[in-house]
């Protein structure tokens, strides 16, 4: 063989066996290599991202359906993993360990007037008990009071009045264990101060018969205040912290406000004052000189919005001040003068201030606000996603007690 063709056969050797590996990692490898593929950056691109939250004045934080709290769950579809977070045991803006206090229904909290132990109604026993911080419960009576519709505490808690739903109504003394009959046409109690006597609206069959009326707590010593007329509904008893008014009077102004008349212990007449909505509930702050109120318009879809005004008589209405919180007064507890408490729904839907009992079904967020500032802040999202009524500070400031009305059982938080 010449050295020529050993040349050929020797190149076409090589060139054989470089196209037969091309074609193999033609066929088996260069499909799984694209170097022109570009891969997500960020989880969002990648579809695990969050869900941007839309703006609302309820700062509305459950959106997703799953009946979770944000920061409940750090996996959110990565396929990783990750345990719960746990709940804070002091509210500190996020999610909060909450105790149980009453195991039956109980409805009507308020703290004892030594303020060591929390007071309320068991339904299901039909009896008034106390609790104590270290969970310790005592029966106040030995009395069994069945369908009780309403409970109005004294001040001193030495007694209560208790309202039924056929119309009567009594008044418990606890030291003396014994009741007293107060007439059926009265309704709306509010005690004074001092608790030695309670104001009511007197409503006959006969519209001019209506009157607001003052009384001790046994039913003696009354005295008609003031006349009614024909529209009792808008009379809301509510005596004052510093003993100088027993009642407010709403009446429409315009098309998107109401003005509201104060009416004093001895029928005295004072200034009035503007609210720019309807519905209008208050609550005094302790020392009376200021009243947070909640009212709603077309300006906020019909859903309740907080305000505070200045309520002295001689600087009665001025202050106002917009709390820009969605929610009602009676949703509020006061720690001092100047901070409040907050339940406010996470979402609220339109025409909710007239329709309360329809539409006050979300789960709450607990709010701090300064009514000198205006300032607020989220404290806590209770653990148990409650809807909280009856909320109630603790004299040291050290707790938060309401009522949940998903179950009706009362629940503590700590807030120091």
């Amino acid at each position: 063989m010449s050295t020529t063709k050993k040349i050929f056969i020797t190149v076409g050797f090589i060139l054989t066996v470089f196209i037969v590996g091309y074609l193999i990692y033609a066929v088996f490898f260069r499909s799984f290599v694209q170097p022109d593929q570009t891969f997500p950056d960020t989880a969002d691109e990648a579809g695990t991202g969050l869900e941007t939250s839309g703006t609302n004045t309820n700062f509305r934080t459950l959106p997703d359906g799953s009946g979770t709290l944000p920061g409940t769950n750090t996996n959110v579809g990565t396929g990783v993993n990750q345990s719960q977070t746990a709940p804070s045991t002091i509210a500190r803006g996020g999610q909060t360990a909450v105790t149980t206090v009453t195991v039956n229904p109980s409805k009507f909290p308020t703290i004892s007037s030594d303020g060591r132990s929390l007071l309320y109604f068991d339904e299901l026993r039909g009896s008034f008990y106390s609790v104590d911080g270290r969970g310790n419960e005592t029966s106040i009576s030995d009395k069994k009071f069945f369908s009780v519709q309403n409970v109005v505490w004294s001040p001193d808690k030495k007694g209560a009045i208790l309202e039924y739903p056929d119309g009567s109504n009594i008044y418990f003394n606890f030291l003396k264990d014994k009741q007293f009959t107060l007439p059926s046409h009265w309704e709306d109690f509010d005690f004074s101060p001092t608790g030695d006597e309670f104001v009511s609206k007197s409503l006959g069959v006969n519209a001019q018969n209506n009157y607001l009326v003052i009384s001790d707590p046994e039913g003696k010593n009354i005295r008609s205040l003031a006349n009614l007329s024909e529209n009792p509904a808008n009379v809301k008893t509510d005596w004052s912290p510093n003993n100088i008014m027993v009642g407010t009077i709403s009446k429409g102004y315009d098309g998107n406000s109401e003005r509201i008349f104060f009416i004093g212990k001895n029928n005295e007449k004072f200034q009035t004052t503007i609210v720019e909505g309807y519905g209008f509930e208050s609550t005094w702050t302790p020392n009376g000189e200021s009243l947070l109120y909640s009212v709603y318009s077309q300006n906020t879809d019909n859903k309740p919005e907080l305000w505070v005004v200045d309520a002295r008589p001689s600087t009665l209405g001025q202050g106002r001040k917009n709390l820009k919180l969605q929610t009602w007064s009676d949703k509020c507890a006061f720690e001092s003068n100047r901070i409040i408490y907050c339940a406010v729904p996470s979402s609220l839907e339109a025409g909710a201030g007239m329709f309360r009992e329809e539409l006050d079904a979300a789960s709450d967020i607990l709010y701090k606000v300064d009514l000198n500032s205006g300032s607020r802040s989220i404290i806590a999202y209770p653990q148990n996603s409650p809807n909280i009524q009856d909320l109630i500070i603790s004299d040291n400031g050290q707790y938060l007690y309401y009522r949940n009305s998903f179950d009706d059982k009362i629940y503590s938080l700590r807030l120091k």
